[in-house]
């Protein structure tokens, strides 16, 4: 939460100036500048709050005191039991760092598997992808429209999951739904229910470079595949999904998806993941994953 005793001050005069109220939590008043000052990126607005703060270390939460590496919040993901519960598993989730507020991680009636699987998500991304760590606003179950299985916010890599798919397994929840998918083509071939969350956390890493290097680098990564593939840009969305002709953004989190998901991802996926890399090599950042 947004309490430290050498800024509380400041802290106030800030949420007065966003209209909330003296208890508002880091996340709540990240969100409402979000809303006040458009043109901030996402990152700069948590840098801006923790150092008001008073925090030293900006890689992750301004909850609770985490661990204070990628690695400890990986590790700590990890080591959650093969035949952990819900509550076990959303508890973990609070205090391994990934999470801008760990208030704001709310699993909810989700059958434990698909809990599971979201951890396991989380974890890879975060071992591939440290720049990740502590990006991430939220993850909860949520009632979204039928059809909509799960979404990714623009701004904080917020992720939701419609608890109509996630709250049972069988028929009618997720596994039966996204394999329903799979076999009309609407999403990537060889992939798992478990690509749902692997979608949104693309969207998420996608949304960070849109979000810090401008607003091309996602049609930017699809012509780069084009031109590396001979292909027009519309084909390599085609090969890859029904879901991934809607726009450059919806082909990258499939693309992410399927390497994530699949044991053989196709080579137009493999080549859109391969830009991705490219373009944070370009950009300096560093990574830890292979394609």
């Amino acid at each position: 939460t947004l309490s430290n005793p050498y800024c509380s001050e400041e802290v106030a005069a800030l949420k007065d100036l966003m209209g909330l109220s003296r208890g508002a939590t880091g996340y709540e008043v990240a969100m409402a500048m979000r809303r006040k000052f458009t043109g901030l990126k996402s990152q700069e607005i948590i840098t801006s709050l923790a150092r008001m703060c008073g925090l030293q270390d900006m890689k992750m939460t301004l909850g609770k005191s985490v661990p204070r590496t990628a690695e400890e919040c990986a590790a700590r993901i990890r080591s959650i039991r093969p035949d952990a519960g819900t509550k076990e598993v959303e508890s973990v989730l609070k205090e391994c760092g990934a999470f801008v507020d760990p208030n704001e991680v709310k699993l909810g009636r989700m059958f434990p598997g698909a809990a599971r699987a979201l951890a396991r998500s989380f974890a890879s991304v975060i071992e591939k992808y440290p720049f990740m760590a502590g990006r991430f606003d939220h993850v909860k179950q949520a009632s979204l429209k039928s059809g909509v299985m799960a979404q990714c916010w623009t701004f904080g890599s917020g992720i939701d999951v419609n608890s109509k798919y996630f709250s049972h397994e069988g028929y009618g929840g997720v596994e039966s739904a996204y394999d329903s998918d799979v076999r009309s083509g609407f999403h990537p071939a060889g992939t798992t229910y478990e690509a749902v969350v692997d979608h949104e956390i693309g969207h998420a890493i996608s949304n960070w470079i849109n979000d810090k290097y401008g607003g091309r680098c996602q049609q930017d990564i699809l012509e780069r595949v084009a031109d590396a593939l001979y292909l027009p840009p519309y084909e390599c969305q085609r090969q890859v999904s029904t879901y991934a002709t809607h726009n450059a953004s919806e082909f990258i989190a499939e693309c992410f998806a399927e390497v994530s998901n699949s044991r053989s991802p196709r080579r137009v996926a493999v080549e859109c993941v391969r830009q991705l890399h490219k373009l944070l090599d370009e950009k300096g950042v560093k990574y830890n994953a292979t394609v």
